[in-house]
């Protein structure tokens, strides 16, 4: 495929690698783009990333950020494409979004998840639509009355740290790649809002997990990796039940519609449709097991 041609910073603009002093500004960023993001999830960002995290600079203020993440040799994962509201229509974002293709390897697929509003660009750089994704939200006050664990007969208990290794092994299955650093990242942050199902006759068998972590306006559940939607209901019902903030979200696959039809149920409405959209081969994976993602910044 040949190179898309990305254009240049506009004069009195500087782009260079995150520093942790700059995640303030980036956070200032997700909040004018109405974002969940927190300072958790840029220190992940500079952990995993390093000089792959992108910041473009104006008199040393932070005014937009691009992130490439890669989580295997042949597989990474573009994200956290921001623009200071006051800075948008110069050119930025589509600079930082060729800075952060030109730190994927040769040979290697980036990915990321778009916005309506992103999707336009990202095509004329070459990227082509992999499947569509909804995100559902929810005020919990006003959902539906839930029982964790029911649907599918399948066990939904806690996980513990005896799980990671099984959760990392299923994640990297249906994924298509080790996201290990992301998994024990949700352990670390939130070792309280992860769970694990398994299968009625083998309970020392994992066959699905839910995880969920702290945003700034709601709880973000997923990812949510299940053999069967009754499955994913069950996990869904168990992570949303416990869930301590005041709202919920979940991207979820447009495939999984009857999952679908059940976050309706429970009062979920929709708020804006995703793309996953990549530039180049499909990576390897079982995206059908994958019933809600990590998010766009994750995959």
């Amino acid at each position: 495929m040949a190179d898309a041609p990305f254009s240049s910073l506009p004069h009195g603009l500087a782009l260079r690698a995150m520093r942790p002093e700059d995640i303030p500004d980036a956070v200032a960023l997700c909040r004018a783009s109405r974002w969940n993001q927190t300072a958790r999830e840029w220190e992940l960002f500079l952990a995993m990333a390093a000089d792959r995290a992108m910041a473009a600079v104006s008199d040393g203020a932070v005014v937009g950020t691009a992130v490439t993440t890669v989580y295997a040799p042949g597989v990474s994962w573009i994200s956290m494409v921001l623009v200071d509201p006051a800075w948008r229509g110069r050119g930025i974002g589509r600079a930082l979004l060729g800075h952060a293709i030109a730190h994927v390897a040769p040979g290697s697929t980036p990915s990321l998840d778009a916005t309506p509003a992103g999707r336009t660009l990202y095509r004329a750089l070459g990227f082509t639509d992999e499947y569509g994704l909804t995100r559902y939200g929810a005020r919990l006050p006003a959902m539906e009355p839930l029982v964790a664990g029911t649907a599918s007969g399948h066990v939904v208990d806690a996980a513990g740290a005896d799980d990671l290794e099984a959760v990392v092994a299923l994640d990297r299955r249906v994924f298509g790649a080790d996201r290990r650093a992301v998994i024990e990242w949700y352990w670390r942050v939130a070792p309280d809002r992860a769970w694990v199902s398994r299968a009625p006759r083998e309970p020392d068998t994992i066959t699905g997990f839910a995880l969920a972590r702290p945003g700034h306006d709601a709880e973000h559940v997923g990812p949510i990796v299940a053999c069967s939607t009754a499955e994913a209901i069950a996990l869904a019902s168990t992570a949303l039940s416990e869930a301590r903030a005041g709202a919920a979200l979940l991207d979820v696959p447009d495939r999984h519609s009857a999952f679908r039809e059940w976050l309706m149920t429970k009062a979920f409405a929709v708020e804006r449709p995703l793309t996953r959209m990549r530039r180049g081969h499909a990576p390897a994976g079982q995206p059908e097991h994958l019933f809600a993602i990590a998010g766009p910044e994750l995959g």
